[in-house]
């Protein structure tokens, strides 16, 4: 089995979710709890637009449309 952070602390940075997802064939492993299917990459990339959108409204003082 692979180790990941010190022993006794669980999905110190959230690997543990993922391995666990790998290991049980599934999006939402049970170590996952009631929280849906673990976020991909495609959610990742959507929170880096906001936030981008965000940070440039707060400098121009403007509104930033997504599209």
């Amino acid at each position: 089995s692979l180790e990941i952070g010190p022993e006794g602390v669980e999905n110190v940075s959230g690997w543990g979710y993922l391995l666990d997802a790998v290991e049980e064939g599934t999006f939402s492993p049970r170590s996952w709890g009631d929280f849906g299917s673990l976020p991909t990459g495609g959610d990742g990339y959507e929170a880096v637009r906001i936030v981008e959108a965000i940070t440039k409204s707060a400098e121009k003082g403007e509104v930033v449309e997504l599209s």
